[in-house]
């Protein structure tokens, strides 16, 4: 296994530079004029500065790679070299205001090929009006009046999570619990899976699914995450289906997945459609909801449309950009004390706008935002209605793989009141 492995890896080593060299020469057909690019540095050839931005991931300081060009250059955006191309950094308020108030209009969304590779018929591989219907069906679900109606399943959800999994425990590792009970929160109102032997023979698929889709190179290669995650993707779709079967034999449920079987307003996605969807909102409805400061994405990747502003003339030279939210959110003449957990700032009318961008803005604003308030409200309510509680490492260290995580899983002393 041990020389399978380490033959994977060197397989892939080498085809991740071909990756890169390919993805270099694609964009080589893309004239580059340095007169008007942004000020930056595209970095080592075939790497770019990638190399760096990875360094400052893994420990949990993927802001610091941005905010030492910000000091460096200035302005409000940067060029550099990510992921095999040429890109572009944004990060002020105007470049968002920009950014999405552009979507699908001068730039549209673009995500990691892992992603898209294995959730190819889900609503992050559409543009454009494709995307705008999809999306509309999908939002049906998460709307506020609708997921009013949801929260006495989520309360009753977490009560049973707490009692499987918190009480009588002197120490708890929360935050691995957290994550599973948010895995059967989503079952229960996207599935209706309730029985828990069910959730956890899927809940190590998804995790496989879930580690193999973001920040992952996709090579089906023997010792990567993403091999490892096309079997686990496999086998949730093939339970997907028997439940879209179940619905059309015998009547919808009040879940997601009814809601997508279902017709809206005339609108019908394919099976492929329902399934692929319903697996990406399902890791998000995992780390939409697992939100840490820093926020556990640094930006978003666009591809830049055809041109009529100056940063798209700009960016037209570059190809793709990112939205990096630490700029603003970590800006103190947008937050005073922004290192300070001080939830008073989102009193009234809260943030200017374009200041505060966690989800995303304008048309591809994530439409889990209001399910992961909900759902966040419910869990604080019945944790500390059950309990006081301290950490028992204050000084633990965050890292990232690639989302941020507690190194020990956030250990905490119990005391049932």
């Amino acid at each position: 296994m041990d020389v399978e492995i380490s033959l994977g890896l060197l397989i892939g080593g080498a085809l991740l530079i071909i990756f890169i060299v390919v993805g270099k020469r694609k964009l080589s057909s893309h004239k580059i004029s340095s007169s008007i690019l942004p000020p930056g540095s595209f970095g080592w050839p075939l790497v770019g500065e990638m190399p760096q931005l990875v360094m400052s991931a893994k420990a949990n300081k993927a802001h610091t790679f941005f905010q030492h060009k910000i000091e460096q250059y200035g302005g409000d955006i940067f060029k550099t070299s990510l992921f095999g191309f040429p890109t572009a950094v944004f990060y002020s308020v105007q470049a968002n205001r920009f950014l999405f108030s552009n979507e699908n209009t001068l730039v549209h969304t673009h995500w990691p090929y892992s992603v898209t590779n294995l959730v190819s018929h889900s609503l992050p591989t559409k543009v454009g009006e494709e995307a705008k219907s999809m999306r509309k069906i999908i939002t049906e679900f998460l709307r506020p009046q609708a997921l009013q109606k949801l929260v006495g399943r989520v309360d009753c959800v977490v009560k049973s999570h707490m009692k499987s999994f918190w009480v009588c425990n002197e120490q708890v590792k929360a935050f691995p619990l957290i994550r599973r009970c948010l895995f059967s929160v989503a079952c229960t109102l996207f599935f209706t899976i309730d029985d828990q032997m069910q959730q956890e023979e899927l809940f190590p698929r998804f995790e496989d699914m879930v580690k193999g889709m973001l920040m992952q190179m996709p090579l089906n290669l023997p010792g990567t995450r993403f091999r490892k995650a096309i079997p686990a993707r496999n086998h949730l779709r093939q339970v997907i289906q028997m439940f879209i079967d179940e619905r059309r034999r015998n009547g919808g449920r009040k879940d997601l997945l009814s809601c997508l079987v279902g017709e809206v307003e005339e609108e019908k996605l394919t099976d492929d459609e329902i399934k692929d969807n319903m697996l990406i909102l399902l890791a998000a409805s995992q780390d939409t909801v697992v939100i840490n400061v820093p926020p556990p994405i640094s930006g978003s990747e666009s591809r830049v449309l055809p041109p009529d502003t100056d940063y798209v003339i700009v960016l037209l030279n570059v190809g793709q950009l990112i939205w990096t939210v630490h700029s603003t959110h970590k800006n103190p003449e947008h937050f005073k004390g922004p290192e300070k957990f001080d939830p008073s700032r989102f009193e009234g009318r809260g943030p200017a706008p374009y200041t505060f961008v966690p989800f995303g803005g304008g048309p591809r604003m994530c439409p889990g935002t209001e399910f992961a308030a909900m759902v966040i409200l419910v869990f604080i309510h019945n944790a500390v209605k059950c309990f006081d509680w301290d950490l028992v490492d204050a000084d633990e260290n965050i890292t990232a793989d690639p989302l941020p995580i507690p190194a020990r899983g956030l250990p905490l002393s119990l005391r049932p009141h």
